[in-house]
């Protein structure tokens, strides 16, 4: 996961596809892949991240997209998008 990480960040990529990098890892790996995240992000580059951690997801998007069995639920804010989520695994629980 190091290695992939690296070679993916490390490229100028024009989009970067993050699918929970961040759980993986000690925690001095993952404070670099933030870090190392944030710099592209202040660069202007694009992100896809996949994640479950609204935490992470905050820090690192702007907008997010619910899928559910590949549809798009929602798009929107990432708190409008979560909200509903949320919303909808307490009515289906």
């Amino acid at each position: 996961m190091r290695l992939a990480f690296s070679a993916a960040v490390n490229v100028d990529p024009d989009i970067l596809i993050i699918d929970e990098v961040l759980s993986v890892g000690d925690a001095a790996f993952r404070a670099k892949c933030f870090d190392r995240i944030l710099h592209l992000r202040r660069a202007g580059k694009t992100f896809l991240c996949v994640s479950h951690s609204k935490e992470m997801l905050a820090d690192i998007c702007d907008r997010g997209i619910w899928l559910e069995r590949g549809h798009a639920m929602l798009t929107g804010s990432l708190d409008e998008v979560f909200r509903a989520y949320t919303d909808r695994l307490t009515v289906t629980a």
